[in-house]
């Protein structure tokens, strides 16, 4: 798992991840989370993009050097939890398990996403609980959900599993002081900082509309069609099916898919929030079978879904470039291409100096190291059914006349506007009419694999 996370270290920096990185540079320039970036993410996984990239240098290296500092605490966490609940064996499968799944390419585990980040803080959390220390077991959940809104469920868990039994009932009170610690102490900086409003729109009047936008239908396909795709996955829980008997961990896997549905947006990297419960359970299935049949039909069982993973998956592993990973797994997605262009921005501005990015593309913030003129990073919600949709076009269109920056970045990107029939077009007139009458272009990059559609054009001021 580290030799091919080390492979994959320079694997070129995806949407999400852009956006982490481009507001953790800003944190650490002192920039607070939603002053600079909108967005519905929750202001955690900035704070540890921000701390990967103190250590490790503002790279992509630096943010997978991260990524695989978070894998190995988990590993490690799931190693301890899995041997004090069914025995060494149990704690050797889940750590190595989860290694493996949370690297899988059906998860799209090659990325740093929230989820990744989600799971370490969920695993001490486990281990915190399990062990009676109640209030560091609270902080760890709420440090989780402040990564994710979506590790509220396991919350929940924890509560049911502290209420049921009556000697756990104190250690109740003390989770939830534990837990409301880390979110006040957030809440009142973001008040400090004057960014509270922002965040409270962004993080829950704008998202509780995007999560109530799909139809139960749509996302009921969406889930079927994940499910199917993950290979990894369903060798270690038919594996884990042996495990079942621990009503914590049956319980802790159904709060993990729960995790998952919020919003009915079943995208791959969200079921990294199941995979600790499945490594627990084929850590505890594996021990059963031990008890049973004993080590030899133990470790068949195990072989079986390791061999799965390396034969369904062994392009990726071993022989892909972090480049041909990215085209692979993002076709139409200029993220190998984003490299370029933010050097040629880099080295035609000056440090200090403010661009604009027209498209879903913050990676060319964070690579660029320079700041955008407007707090629009994604132009996807200018785009969907919303009441504020138009409304935001028109602010995007202001910024970037008040602003007038030297350099504009049009990404004319399918994947970047994932424009609808009934969305506004409001800011497609006004940007051809604006940069028509402004600006020349100076850079027309072709995204791979069909370049005469989508395209990233750089213009720079008359």
């Amino acid at each position: 798992m580290i030799a091919v996370r080390v492979r994959l270290l320079d694997i070129p920096l995806e949407r999400d991840e852009g956006e982490y990185a481009y507001a953790g540079q800003l944190l650490l320039q002192g920039v607070p989370p939603y002053a600079a970036v909108y967005s519905m993410k929750a202001p955690g996984i900035y704070g540890a993009y921000a701390a990967a990239m103190a250590v490790a240098g503002e790279t992509p290296r630096g943010v997978h050097l991260g990524l695989l500092a978070a894998n190995l605490v988990s590993m490690f966490g799931l190693f301890i939890l899995g041997r004090r609940i069914a025995g060494p064996l149990a704690g050797a499968v889940a750590g190595a398990a989860y290694g493996l799944m949370a690297l899988s390419a059906s998860v799209l585990g090659f990325a740093a996403h929230a989820t990744q980040f989600v799971v370490p803080f969920v695993v001490l959390g486990l281990l915190f609980l399990t062990g009676s220390r109640f209030v560091l077991a609270g902080v760890c959940f709420a440090l989780a959900c402040l990564m994710k809104q979506h590790a509220a469920t396991f919350v929940v868990f924890a509560i049911v599993w502290l209420a049921v039994d009556r000697w756990r009932r104190l250690g109740l009170i003390r989770f939830l002081s534990g837990f409301a610690s880390p979110i006040v102490i957030v809440w009142l900086a973001l008040a400090v900082c004057g960014v509270f409003p922002r965040y409270w729109f962004w993080n829950v009047t704008y998202a509780f509309r995007y999560a109530t936008s799909v139809p139960l239908a749509e996302g009921l396909g969406s889930l079927g069609a994940h499910l199917a795709a993950m290979w990894t996955l369903a060798g270690f829980a038919v594996l884990a099916c042996f495990g079942v008997k621990h009503r914590f961990l049956a319980g802790l896997l159904a709060a993990s898919f729960v995790a998952v549905v919020p919003g009915l947006y079943f995208r791959s990297h969200y079921f990294v929030q199941m995979l600790p419960a499945v490594a627990l359970l084929a850590g505890a299935g594996a021990a059963a079978i031990e008890i049973r049949l004993g080590k030899a039909a133990a470790t068949v069982a195990l072989a079986l879904p390791v061999a799965l993973f390396v034969g369904v998956e062994a392009p990726y592993l071993f022989r892909a470039s972090p480049d041909e990973v990215s085209h692979h797994f993002y076709p139409g997605g200029p993220f190998v291409e984003s490299a370029a262009i933010a050097n040629y921005l880099a080295s035609h501005t000056e440090p200090g100096e403010r661009i604009a990015v027209l498209g879903s593309e913050p990676q060319i913030y964070f690579l660029s190291g320079r700041r955008g003129v407007t707090a629009y990073v994604y132009m996807y919600g200018l785009m969907e059914p919303q009441p504020h949709a138009l409304e935001m076009q028109h602010e995007v269109a202001a910024e970037v006349e008040a602003a007038a920056p030297r350099f504009i970045v049009w990404s004319n990107v399918r994947s970047s506007w994932l424009r609808e029939r009934s969305s506004p077009t409001f800011i497609f007139a006004w940007a051809q009419d604006f940069l028509s009458d402004r600006y020349d272009k100076v850079q027309d990059v072709p995204i791979p694999p069909d370049g005469e559609v989508d395209r990233i054009e750089i213009f720079r001021k008359k």
